[in-house]
């Protein structure tokens, strides 16, 4: 909760964060990742435990968590692409909320779609 107060109330619990509290996979993050407004700069102390991210996010792109907000299962795992997120806790995620149903159809479709590309990539880059 406080993470998501520090920035003004603007922060939102996002990826490896995310991932960990959906449950999605083995992650474990030693600091917490939110994401802020491209344009907010947080202007208090303490933020030292926080991982910056900036991005724009939309209503669909947000859920509750215990009274939090925080990205969607599926929003998580897009993030966790564009992350350092290990390639197994990105498999593990998406086939998690495959099997719990915590993406809806069309989302996980072109999750899954995103992940195959993701790894061609980074197995066969440049």
């Amino acid at each position: 909760m406080l993470a998501t107060l520090w920035p003004s109330g603007r922060g939102v619990l996002s990826h490896d964060t995310a991932l960990e509290l959906h449950e999605l996979c083995d992650i474990n993050p030693d600091k917490i990742h939110i994401t802020l407004p491209p344009e907010y700069r947080p202007r208090r102390r303490g933020g030292e435990n926080y991982v910056i991210h900036r991005g724009k996010l939309t209503d669909q792109d947000l859920t509750w968590h215990e009274g939090i907000r925080i990205v969607t299962p599926a929003v998580a795992i897009k993030q966790a692409m564009d992350s350092e997120v290990p390639n197994q806790l990105i498999q593990q995620a998406l086939e998690t909320a495959t099997k719990q149903g915590r993406v809806p159809r069309n989302q996980l479709v072109l999750i899954k779609n995103l992940v195959e590309q993701w790894r061609y990539v980074t197995q066969y880059p440049g």
